[in-house]
């Protein structure tokens, strides 16, 4: 690879280990996620020391663990909590359709975002085996609802691919019911998506793999998605050793196979984003923003599309 760090998931790091355990259940009660979740008026959060006037809002409540009353976050009077084990009870009927599937991860990060991941058979693109994976998530913020994300891993050097395609997102909404026909519908729709979208990234692969890319146009469409014009001398440096990183990620071995493509710009910039390095953050805060919320490599993506032939 391109530094001598040892490359790994942003997931490696967090959560609790679930690889022999079988169903939700016994998951949620390992990892300390079987507590309830109910709302409480700000006025009895400001008996435990909370001290945010916002806190305060009539028209706001606090979500909270039913046990230790531990504050989560602030929601609307209309929010309705769905419980852990509510939100994730069709994973065992995904576990139950696909025979390859294997549980990987659980765990709750810092700002309470609850996950669990999971991943299926490997597949080959290009030479490379890709395993996909599927982050299971929940939270209690009144903003994010329940969901199943695919993420590729390239395991040669644990790059995640976090590519949503508009003919195949790779985000999947579920409903929270307890109809097990329901529970079974939400599985089939997350599994049909998985194929769906693998499918979908492979054949999107090829095509890149065929699409001339010079490096230097590579390193121009990298350094075109920060604007220098604004930036103070330290943010200037802290955007060439980041362009330094994707160049080192760029002339890797492992993608000597796909330099001046189109894919190999794609490759470097998932290297680069998976691992960068400079500015100090938690595990947390990587698999977050790597997984989840980071739009760099998908509008690095859209600027190779539009440049290469």
């Amino acid at each position: 690879m391109a530094t001598t760090n040892v490359r790994t998931a942003t997931w490696n790091n967090i959560g609790t280990d679930i690889s022999e355990m079988k169903d939700v259940s016994q998951i949620l009660k390992a990892t300390n996620l079987d507590y309830d979740v109910i709302t409480l008026p700000a006025g009895f959060i400001r008996e435990k020391g909370v001290e945010d006037p916002q806190f305060y809002a009539t028209d706001h409540r606090f979500t909270v663990k039913a046990d230790t009353h531990e504050p989560i976050s602030v929601v609307s009077n209309k929010y309705v909590p769905v419980q852990n084990r509510d939100a994730f009870a069709f994973v065992d009927y995904v576990a139950g359709e696909d025979e390859s599937f294997k549980f990987v991860k659980a765990g709750e990060t810092k700002s309470h975002f609850v996950y669990i991941i999971g991943k299926t058979s490997p597949i080959n693109v290009l030479g490379d085996e890709i395993t996909p994976y599927i982050i299971f998530s929940n939270s209690h913020d009144g903003r994010s609802s329940v969901r199943a994300t695919i993420t590729p891993l390239r395991i040669v050097c644990n790059n995640q691919f976090r590519i949503a395609f508009r003919e195949s997102p790779n985000t999947v909404y579920v409903r929270h019911d307890s109809n097990a026909m329901v529970k079974l519908d939400d599985a089939q729709k997350v599994l049909s998506s998985l194929n769906s979208y693998m499918h979908t990234f492979t054949s999107e692969a090829e095509n890149l793999a065929t699409s001339r890319l010079s490096k230097d146009n590579a390193i121009k469409i990298f350094n075109s998605l920060f604007d220098k014009q604004n930036m103070t001398l330290r943010q200037q440096n802290h955007t060439e050793n980041m362009r330094n990183q994707f160049i080192s990620a760029y002339e890797a071995d492992d993608n000597q196979n796909f330099q001046n493509t189109a894919w190999g710009a794609i490759n470097a910039a998932s290297d680069f984003i998976t691992h960068k390095e400079g500015r100090k953050t938690t595990d947390d805060n990587k698999f977050m923003s790597v997984t989840f919320t980071s739009p760099f490599l998908q509008q690095f993506l859209m600027s190779v599309i539009s440049v290469s032939v």
